[in-house]
């Protein structure tokens, strides 16, 4: 098998398992995963602090709960998110971080139920402005303290 085939399995094997993908990160290092919700929040800082960064995207399942906590206009990705985490799907992560570029994950990371604590922060959507860096380096300064205090360690300027 080439490598390439190999990466390819690998992938394929964490994606049918992401539970024993957790399971075996923990057994190997001692620590447990973060939920990212959507992919580009800033997962350097999970991996900076030594967890797993595991991406929530939801899954195919039949939604009932969740219309009780989403707008009718919610996308499948966030209604099937909701419907999971009120299933305790997510319960084993450490914490979850969500991004909230859209209405709905706004009403998603204020309604989550899930035992996990969350940490929200907000991209600005005009990066060209020197206003807009700044407060997103601010954004991660405070994802950073949060992450911290939640996973109980320290997330140096370094890694």
């Amino acid at each position: 098998m080439n490598r390439i085939d190999s990466i390819i399995n690998e992938l394929t094997s964490i994606s049918n398992n992401p539970i024993k993908a957790m399971e075996d990160f923990k057994k190997e290092t001692g620590k447990g995963a973060v939920g990212v919700m959507p992919y580009y929040a800033p997962e350097e800082l999970i991996h900076a602090a030594g967890f797993l960064p595991v991406g929530i995207w939801g899954g195919q399942k039949s939604i009932s709960k969740a219309r009780a906590y989403l707008p009718p206009f919610a996308c499948s990705i966030m209604q099937t998110v909701m419907e999971m985490q009120l299933e305790g799907v997510y319960d084993d992560l450490e914490a979850v971080l969500f991004s909230v570029p859209c209405d709905t994950l706004k009403c998603l990371s204020q309604k989550w139920k899930g035992t996990s604590p969350v940490i929200v922060f907000t991209h600005p959507q005009n990066r060209k402005i020197e206003a807009a860096n700044k407060f997103l380096v601010e954004e991660f300064k405070l994802v950073r303290e949060k992450l911290e205090k939640i996973l109980n360690t320290e997330i140096t300027d370094e890694a």
